[in-house]
């Protein structure tokens, strides 16, 4: 079965309401109706450090994401502009995908 990873970059933890997840959904709803397993991934609740190496220790989550992002198919990253630029996970994702 194919598998897609949707990563959700919201500012908002899972406990919340996210207008990111919200279209998000709308990509999982596509992948569903086309038999596509989907696994949704908030960086919100999740520790990502700063750097540019697969893991940067002292509790550094990322290696777990990162797994998830191997293992699938399509990768779907959903950003909001000023998440980037301002929220610890956001910045942690994009300096370790750059």
């Amino acid at each position: 079965m194919i598998k897609a990873l949707l990563l959700n970059a919201s500012l908002k933890s899972s406990e919340e309401v996210s207008n990111t997840e919200s279209l998000l959904n709308e990509a999982v709803s596509i992948f569903n109706d086309n038999d596509i397993q989907t696994e949704m991934v908030r960086l919100a609740d999740y520790r990502i450090a700063y750097g540019v190496t697969a893991d940067e220790g002292g509790g550094d989550q990322w290696p777990e994401i990162l797994e998830k992002v191997k293992a699938a198919d399509i990768f779907h990253c959903g950003l909001v502009k000023r998440a980037v630029l301002q929220h610890r996970p956001s910045k942690g994702f994009m300096e370790q995908v750059a």
